[in-house]
């Protein structure tokens, strides 16, 4: 939650799912994230937004540190260059321009 451990989960014998079977005090608006790590794989799900008494669940650091994973994300698309074809790196960058258009607008 906001980037810090709060509950920890258990992946199945199959490796094919996992259980997180922990209460979560919310107090405060948050975004809450589900990282999973096999060995040398990791994974990081989208952030789910809880919003608490009206106020938005964002925070300045938050946002830039989210900015900086982006960049570095692009970085790594760029240096790999797998991107099938034209077109798919079009629609790659739009995706991240779209979501530093979002992070900006929570840091300010």
């Amino acid at each position: 939650m906001n980037g810090v451990v709060a509950a920890n989960g258990a992946i199945a014998a199959d490796k094919l799912s996992a259980t997180i079977d922990e209460r979560v005090k919310v107090e405060k608006s948050s975004w809450i994230g589900v990282r999973a790590f096999a060995g040398r794989l990791q994974a990081h799900s989208s952030p789910i937004y809880v919003e608490v008494a009206g106020q938005p669940a964002h925070s300045k650091e938050d946002a830039e540190y989210f900015l900086a994973w982006i960049d570095r994300l692009e970085a790594q698309l760029d240096k790999r260059d797998r991107v099938p074809s034209a077109e798919r790196k079009k629609h790659v960058e739009g995706q991240l321009n779209a979501a530093r258009a979002v992070y900006r607008k929570m840091a300010r």
